[in-house]
């Protein structure tokens, strides 16, 4: 009887631990934070997102041009934006399917193309494309 096999543990980019993007980050959310509570009562700055939320949700900062794509715009302000974890989730899998030519339609070919995509990374990353 064969072992399952297990991905490797997810290693974060160093540049996101260091000081220059935590300032930056820092930067953002006295920037846009208070204007974003006060209007819309949550900080999601995805004007795509329909995901309900609250002061409570937790965002991630994103940038908009891939910071892989565009590394001259990985510490610009204006390249950043503020997405819950739905949105977030949404956007990536939507960039590794352009990155790797699928066409997402529906929600559920959505979900089968992240995991497409996230295998084909997998087996990139690995040598075996």
């Amino acid at each position: 009887m064969r072992g399952k096999l297990r991905p490797a543990l997810k290693v974060a980019d160093s540049f996101y631990h260091s000081p220059a993007w935590r300032l930056l980050c820092e930067e953002i959310k006295q920037e846009r934070w208070p204007h974003l509570l006060a209007t819309q009562g949550h900080c999601c700055e995805d004007r795509e997102c329909k995901k309900r939320h609250t002061r409570a949700t937790r965002i991630f900062f994103d940038h908009i041009k891939e910071r892989r794509d565009f590394l001259a715009l990985e510490l610009v302000k204006s390249n950043i934006m503020g997405r819950c974890g739905s949105s977030h989730g949404r956007k990536t899998a939507a960039e590794r399917a352009k990155r790797y030519g699928v066409r997402l339609n529906s929600s559920r070919e959505k979900g089968d193309a992240t995991a497409w995509v996230l295998m084909r990374e997998k087996n990139f990353w690995a040598g075996k494309v």
